[in-house]
């Protein structure tokens, strides 16, 4: 709010709508620089508040030495298509290669989505344990400031519109958002990417 306006959550939503779609249309395709092993982890979003809501399901894979998160996919399953459908999209966003790893929690699925993707090439680490695997103590977080996140934006949420968050926040964690174990760098920065904005006020005022 300011000077007394608040604007409506309709003109909110539609100018995260807005710009979340510019963003995503203009930096999804910038050429990356990651490595060969990456983590996976789905987590429960509440799509609906009260008793009776529903709940979807976020499948994250991430790059572990530049923490790049390489995609998302919202479900309402987790069956082994939904694990493929995230595997193949990591693949795409990484420019088609293959990781020699990926680390996943106990979740059956990925197993399968990871051999119908990438075949027997590449291992599946199962983490028995949080502290078990330092891949997936990455993942747990990323997903923790996800959901702390999340919390203030149920509004959105309830009107069905979790892809548009999701994909907002995935821009934002990737090419805005600082990492500590980066040394303050963001992920894209140090997979190479060659970002025209280096905030979201520069997606805002680009007239092109």
């Amino acid at each position: 709010m300011t000077d007394g306006v608040r604007p409506d959550h309709s003109a909110i939503y539609r100018w995260i709508d807005k710009y979340s779609k510019k963003a995503v249309k203009e930096l999804d395709s910038v050429p990356i620089n990651v490595g060969s092993n990456w983590a996976a982890d789905e987590t429960v979003l509440r799509l609906k508040e009260g008793e009776g809501g529903s709940k979807g399901w976020l499948w994250d894979i991430l790059d572990t030495r530049t923490i790049f998160l390489l995609a998302t996919h919202l479900s309402q399953s987790r069956g082994i298509k939904d694990a493929q459908t995230l595997m193949e999209r990591a693949s795409k966003r990484a420019g088609g290669i293959a990781p020699q790893s990926v680390t996943t929690d106990k979740l059956a699925v990925y197993l399968d989505g990871l051999e119908l993707t990438f075949g027997a090439d590449t291992k599946h680490i199962r983490a028995r344990t949080l502290t078990s695997e330092p891949a997936k103590q990455l993942i747990e977080r990323l997903h923790g400031t996800l959901k702390d996140r999340t919390k203030i934006m149920r509004s959105f949420l309830r009107k069905g519109t979790a892809k548009t968050v999701t994909d907002g926040w995935r821009i934002h964690y990737n090419f805005f958002r600082p990492h500590g174990a980066l040394g303050n760098k963001t992920p894209a920065k140090v997979a190479g990417a060659k970002s025209p904005y280096k905030s979201w006020l520069d997606v805002v005022t680009d007239k092109s």
